[in-house]
């Protein structure tokens, strides 16, 4: 089993990215969590760890026949964990999904299942779609690990009159609040949520290129999401391409730049670089950069 693959090659990152794509719009939203490649290459009586589920979403691609999924409706929690040959007198009462090269295997991420290849030697690769995520939790639990509590071995006696926070808890309050107010959580979540909306839920940044020179002309490709948040108070915007987030000068000169991008238009970066504004010349010349190196042009 592999998993991961996206990150082995842009062709692979892309094939994913646009398979999420075109399915999310298909449907109407994204499943929660994030979206993976696997890969099962092998030779096996069945899936060593038994009847199990997913929870994610399976679209099985066949590159080489002679995988059987066995597979039973989500309310057969009872099969959960049986092992071979203990699941053999329930196969009749679920679904056989043969994997072959010339269709495509799909199963919810409900669905108990399990795996045989006895004959030969298959290959298979899965694009899976996590139903939920752990975002939130993610956050909540970076911000617990800012957060110093120490350990109090006595407690001070209080007398009867007005009362006030203990200093520990005082020192948190201020810590939290100095993290809220310079948001620094809110621009960590806003990076997190670039890198995964422009990457399709494969949470991990396009394989990057080597780029040698840029047209004067450029657009945005077909298969490229392109989003950008402008912080005005600490004179930043956020720019974020196929799963890749850096940031840069705010100017709403460059956001003129970045909206006909995003329609689909073309932009002469020749005119832009000549601007009489240099530093905005060469600000909107290290996006363009980015974008190229990210495989976004």
């Amino acid at each position: 089993m592999y998993y991961g693959l996206y990150a082995a090659s842009s062709t692979m990152w892309d094939a994913a990215k646009e398979f999420s794509d075109r399915l999310a719009l298909a449907i109407g939203y994204r499943p929660g969590g994030r979206v993976d490649i696997d890969c099962f290459i092998g030779r096996y009586s069945s899936t060593y760890i038994g009847v199990h589920v997913d929870h994610a979403h399976n679209f099985a691609f066949t590159l080489r026949n002679g995988k059987t999924m066995f597979t039973w409706p989500g309310n057969r929690v009872d099969l959960l964990w049986k092992r071979f040959p203990d699941y053999e007198p329930f196969k009749y009462e679920g679904t056989p999904l043969s994997n072959k090269t010339d269709r495509v295997a799909y199963f919810p991420e409900d669905c108990p299942h399990v795996a045989e290849t006895k004959d030969e030697v298959s290959v298979n690769v899965n694009i899976a779609f996590w139903e939920t995520g752990n975002d939130t939790h993610l956050n909540a639990n970076y911000v617990k690990s800012c957060l110093i509590a120490p350990n109090k071995t006595r407690h001070d006696v209080r007398s009867s009159g007005l009362a006030a926070l203990n200093p520990d808890d005082e020192f948190m309050l201020s810590s939290l609040k100095a993290m809220l107010d310079g948001n620094f959580i809110k621009k960590r979540m806003m990076i997190a949520q670039l890198i995964s909306d422009t990457s399709g839920r494969l949470n991990l940044g396009r394989p990057l290129i080597d780029v040698d020179e840029v047209d004067d002309e450029i657009a945005i490709n077909p298969i490229s999401t392109l989003q950008w948040s402008p912080w005005r108070e600490t004179s930043e915007i956020l720019v974020s391409a196929n799963g890749h987030c850096a940031s840069f000068l705010y100017s709403e000169e460059l956001q003129n730049v970045l909206r006909p991008l995003c329609n689909g238009d073309k932009v002469n970066i020749f005119v832009l670089a000549n601007h009489r504004d240099e530093r905005l010349s060469e600000e909107v010349l290290r996006v363009v950069r980015a974008l190229a190196g990210w495989g976004a042009l």
